[in-house]
């Protein structure tokens, strides 16, 4: 489940680096929107941190992957809105793009905080070999 979420993570922020191609002009110069730009970057970023601390077992992993997952909803549903007031270009693409997104990161995100991405993310418990640590732990006391 682990490398899953990593490859969807992965993938989640080569999505966010074309949108923010897209918007930047790059692709073409007629949608130059640079607040999305800024979004999109921040977004990466932060999907490319979470499947960083995926793929290394960091302890925070999942908070870090539902972290992003957070922000990213929030910027996706804010697009949605700027696209519904007439704020943004209205284009089939884009409106597309923004509803799928929010679906897939939604979709990640509730696999994440459910029971199932909890038990995916347990870190295993360590067993004492040796009982030996508890004898060092013991004051030192004078003439033994």
């Amino acid at each position: 489940m682990k490398k899953l979420v990593e490859t969807w993570l992965g993938a989640e922020a080569l999505m966010f680096i074309v949108a923010a191609v897209v918007h930047s002009g790059l692709a073409h110069s007629e949608s130059r929107i640079i607040a999305a730009v800024i979004v999109e970057v921040v977004c990466a970023i932060m999907l490319l941190t979470a499947a960083s601390a995926v793929r290394h077992g960091k302890p925070f992993a999942r908070r870090a992957a539902m972290a992003a997952h957070g922000v990213a909803i929030s910027a996706v549903g804010l697009g949605l809105v700027a696209l519904w007031l007439g704020i943004a270009a209205n284009t089939t693409l884009g409106v597309a793009y923004q509803r799928g997104m929010l679906g897939l990161l939604i979709a990640v995100f509730l696999l994440l905080a459910s029971p199932l991405g909890a038990i995916a993310f347990r870190r295993p418990r360590t067993i004492v070999q040796n009982e030996d640590w508890f004898m060092r732990s013991q004051p030192m006391t004078p003439g033994s």
